[in-house]
């Protein structure tokens, strides 16, 4: 699906070094996701995290690939 191939994108791009933050992965699927989908996405990426959020019903997905985890949610 569109989320799991922007995580694999943005997982990639990280190996790569085509970026190299965590944050400028989760700007670049924030922006991805709002583009495609509108409304306001959250994104947060990296190894270890907790979260405790609101989203809107079915609009939340938890991905893991190798040792990176992304969170993206829509809220708002």
């Amino acid at each position: 699906a569109f989320a799991v191939e922007a995580a694999k994108k943005g997982y990639i791009a990280l190996l790569k070094n085509d970026l190299k933050y965590w944050q400028e992965a989760a700007q670049m699927l924030k922006e991805e996701f709002d583009a495609s989908f509108g409304g306001s996405w959250h994104v947060i990426v990296g190894q270890h995290f907790g979260a405790y959020v609101t989203h809107e019903a079915k609009q939340m997905i938890y991905i893991a690939i190798g040792p990176v985890n992304f969170l993206i949610y829509r809220h708002g």
